[in-house]
Parts: C-alpha cells; sequence; structure tokens
C-alpha cells in the first residue's frame, strides 16, 4: 500500500509541479530519473502508472479471494464431516450394551452437535449458504454395515470403541488442518473444537473430573 500511496504522490507532481513538496519536503531539489520534458510524456507516464495500479489491484483482489473461497470450502466440508461423525457416534448411544461406552457415545453426541451448530454459524457470519448434499458428503454404509455386523455377533461395543477413536481422531486431524486458513475468530471456534475431540478421545481431562 505505501508503493500505491508513493505512485499516485508522483503522478501528482506530473500533473502539477507544485505537489512536488509531497515527495521531496526538506529536500534540496534534484532532477528526477523520470522527468518530462512535453506534456504528451507526461500523459504516458500517468496512464502507465494507472494502468500498473489497476493490475496490482486486481492481482492482490484475485489472491483475497481465492483465500477467502479456500477458507470458506474447508469450513463446508468441515461442517459434513460433523454432520457425519455426529451421525454415526450417535448409533453407539442406541445399540451399545456396555453402560461405559454408551454414556461416552451420549457425551459425544451432545458436544458434537455443539461444534456443528458453532461451524455452521461461522458459515453464516460469512453469508455462506449451506450445500444442500452437506449431509452425504460423507456418507458411508460401510460403517454402518460394520457396526451391523458386529452388533449381530454380539460384538458391537468393541467394534464400536474402534470406529469411534478412528472417527475422531481423523476429526481432530480435520481441525488442525483447515486451522492456519481462517481469521482470528474463527481460529478461536475451531480451536474450542480441537480441545472437544481430544477430551473425548481422553487425551484431555473432561471438565467434570
Amino acid at each position: 500500500k505505501y508503493y500505491a500511496l508513493w505512485l499516485w504522490s508522483y503522478i501528482l507532481v506530473l500533473m502539477d509541479p507544485s505537489y512536488d513538496f509531497i515527495l521531496n519536503a526538506g529536500n534540496a531539489p534534484k532532477r528526477s530519473l523520470f522527468t518530462a520534458n512535453s506534456k504528451k510524456q507526461r500523459i504516458i507516464i500517468v496512464v502507465a502508472a494507472a494502468t500498473l495500479l489497476v493490475v496490482l489491484f486486481a492481482v492482490v483482489s484475485s489472491v483475497i479471494s481465492a483465500s477467502a473461497n479456500k477458507s470458506a470450502n474447508n469450513l463446508i466440508d468441515l461442517v459434513a464431516y460433523q454432520s457425519e461423525l455426529k451421525r454415526v457416534i450417535s448409533i453407539g448411544a442406541e445399540k451399545s450394551r456396555d453402560s461405559t461406552v454408551r454414556g461416552k457415545a451420549v457425551t459425544a453426541k451432545y458436544v458434537l452437535e455443539s461444534d456443528l451448530q458453532s461451524s455452521v454459524k461461522l458459515l453464516s457470519t460469512r453469508g455462506v449458504k449451506l450445500p444442500q448434499d452437506i449431509a452425504a458428503r460423507y456418507s458411508s454404509n460401510s460403517i454402518d454395515a460394520q457396526l451391523d455386523n458386529a452388533d449381530k455377533a454380539n460384538d458391537f461395543d468393541a467394534e464400536y470403541t474402534k470406529v469411534y477413536a478412528e472417527k475422531l481422531t481423523n476429526y481432530k486431524n480435520k481441525l488442525s488442518s483447515i486451522y492456519g486458513s481462517l481469521s482470528a475468530s474463527e481460529q478461536v471456534v475451531i480451536k474450542q473444537h480441537s480441545t472437544n475431540a481430544k477430551t473425548l478421545l481422553g487425551e484431555l481431562p473432561s471438565s467434570t473430573e
């Protein structure tokens, strides 16, 4: 931005030498390398400088826009994953025969619902609407079949515990991967999600302990 300010100051001096004090305040007059001796030369320089400013603005705007789109897509992908994760975790709350496993599943279900709503709110703040297929993006019948088969074999709790750990670990890694692309205020939310995931995995003590 300082380069752009200097460039505009230089343009003013070319158009009207009385503005020369902007660039040379307190300095002895010096001959510029770009001194234009005719009105035509000055016009050419002004047009070239203006064109350069437009190009620079377009490049900077493009970079900013691409970055914003990437971070928004990351949040949409996160919401999709959270939706499926909550659904899978909820299976344990319904089918687990072990009270400890079922209790972990119930707790995780509500924690993940809170995380999901927080992520949706981030997108809403950005003015981004969720795609209609958001819930199906990470949907997988293989997990359902895996847990269903384990249930029929009276091995549901052991199999569910493996799925629980795997899914929450992937969730934690996903949060870490998108963290750097978000704004400071969004990072605060994602950091809380990460803390929640670590707590559910037993990596951090629960607030109730």
